[in-house]
């Protein structure tokens, strides 16, 4: 497919007073020049979306990694202030056991 008239071309080549076989060999120079310059700039292009994509891909496997471990550290915060609840709990359990233990005996003398 034709990237420019070349009929066109080669009419207003004539007009500018190229002779029309110089006319014609200009205008297909045209054409060729511009179907080159097409599949380069297309090369060119997906190469350009190549190189993004590799940096997108880059900075999408940063970002995931630095969430991983942001996670990571979360959830072993988590865990270490879950323990220490744990360990509240059971301790308050304990010294009200003990309270009620002593109460008991207080008021029933046992």
């Amino acid at each position: 497919m034709p990237i420019t008239n070349t009929l066109e071309t080669t009419r207003k080549l004539e007009q500018a007073g190229f002779p029309a076989k110089q006319a014609d060999v200009l205008s297909g120079l045209f054409e060729e020049t511009a179907k080159s310059t097409q599949q380069d700039l297309k090369a060119f292009i997906v190469e350009q979306f190549a190189a993004m994509e590799a940096r997108l891909d880059a900075r999408l496997a940063q970002s995931e990694a630095k969430t991983e471990s942001r996670i990571a550290q979360s959830e072993s915060r988590l865990l270490r202030e879950m323990r220490q609840q744990i360990v509240w709990f059971f301790g308050l359990l304990v010294a009200f056991g003990g309270i009620a233990l002593g109460l008991s005996k207080l008021l029933f003398g046992g």
